[in-house]
């Protein structure tokens, strides 16, 4: 196979649902249409000794708490001749992170995840050229960096997600919700609603696949009427998406949000599912009426779910309209040329200021 494109070592340090979408599924893929793109974890014994064959390094959402190995390691890169590429997906670099982190890591002080967010800043600071998820983190981006910051939108692998559902083993009508850890805030209308659709359907039955929201049933969601699924490896994470019939995607107005990507609604409906979604984030996609509905009250989450819950028909006409702009749109089929393009840009544009070739290996 005639290899094209530039070389391009991709090198994570865990391998996290981030890691999947941006780096795993992109570089399967690239390599399967003839890039020369190779996948790597950061400490895999001899990857120092074949960093010289590529153009790029890239680093999804690396930092180093000792700052000093971090110049070491992004030093001998270009001494070597390299063009470092740093990638996110999330806004992990505005001080208003720290708090929501800390809703996935109790242990953690405030204090301790400043200094992880400081790390993350130093790492930026290392690197020739940064590719993310969404205009708006590029806008965010472009106000931390002087180099190009290029937005790569997150694409889904359709194909590969649809051959990982798992038959359905749940015969009532459902409502799902999926994610991890988040505040009340993002969930409180739409858990609301479910309370309101479990008294007014109690044939429903109600799906949440990650972090469990604990005021569930506060808001009069009986638990015995709840399937909760527990974080699954990224390998095997779409098998359960094929029991939802309606899925919901509800996020807060506020900035990290408005950073991230809709891929939430993409994945329910590779799964089969219509969607309910907020109308931040999830606008852009949504159409109401046409491709899901949009809801931020709680009596628009009620409307919506409950004309779903009873049109079969509909659900399915709207899951289809919306499979449709993800194929179109959205899948990393039509997708895939923009990483390569960008980490061509930015290498072009690193060995234009430098006009430095390879010289040396990386040394541990």
């Amino acid at each position: 196979m005639n290899r094209s494109g530039p070389k391009v070592l991709v090198l994570y340090g865990d391998m996290n649902g981030c890691t999947w979408w941006r780096a795993v599924r992109p570089a399967e893929a690239l390599n399967k249409a003839g890039s020369y793109v190779a996948l790597a974890h950061k400490d895999e014994p001899g990857v120092e000794n074949v960093a010289h064959l590529y153009d790029a390094v890239v680093l999804p959402r690396m930092s180093w708490e000792d700052h000093r190995t971090g110049e070491r390691f992004v030093s001998a890169l270009h001494r070597a001749g390299l063009t470092v590429i740093y990638e996110c997906d999330d806004d992990l670099f505005s001080p208003a992170v720290n708090s929501r982190i800390n809703l996935l890591d109790r242990e953690a002080s405030l204090e301790k995840l400043e200094e992880r967010r400081l790390d993350r800043l130093e790492a930026l600071k290392l690197c020739d050229g940064i590719t993310v998820s969404s205009p708006r983190l590029a806008t965010v981006m472009r106000t931390l960096v002087d180099y190009p910051v290029h937005v790569v939108p997150n694409a889904l692998d359709v194909d590969w997600f649809q051959s990982k559902l798992e038959p359905r083993t749940i015969p009532e009508v459902t409502i799902g919700w999926t994610g991890g850890t988040r505040p009340d805030t993002d969930l409180l209308a739409m858990a609301e609603a479910w309370g309101i659709i479990a008294k007014r359907h109690p044939n429903v039955t109600f799906i949440v696949y990650g972090w469990i929201p604990q005021f569930l049933e506060k808001r009069g969601v009986p638990l015995d009427r709840v399937v909760a699924i527990p974080w699954r490896e990224v390998d095997t994470y779409p098998g359960p998406f094929s029991n939802i019939d309606i899925g919901c995607a509800a996020v807060s107005n506020e900035p990290f949000n408005r950073s991230k990507t809709p891929i939430k609604a993409w994945e329910y409906a590779a799964g089969g599912a219509a969607v309910v979604a907020t109308e931040t984030l999830y606008g852009s996609d949504i159409r109401d009426g046409l491709t899901g509905y949009i809801a931020e009250t709680t009596q628009e989450w009620v409307y919506a779910l409950d004309d779903l819950v009873l049109n079969a028909p509909r659900r399915k006409r709207m899951a289809r309209a919306l499979m449709q702009r993800v194929q179109r749109e959205h899948s990393l089929r039509e997708n895939l040329w923009r990483w390569p393009a960008a980490w061509s840009s930015i290498i072009e544009t690193f060995r234009a200021s430098h006009r430095v070739g390879p010289q040396i290996l990386l040394a541990r």
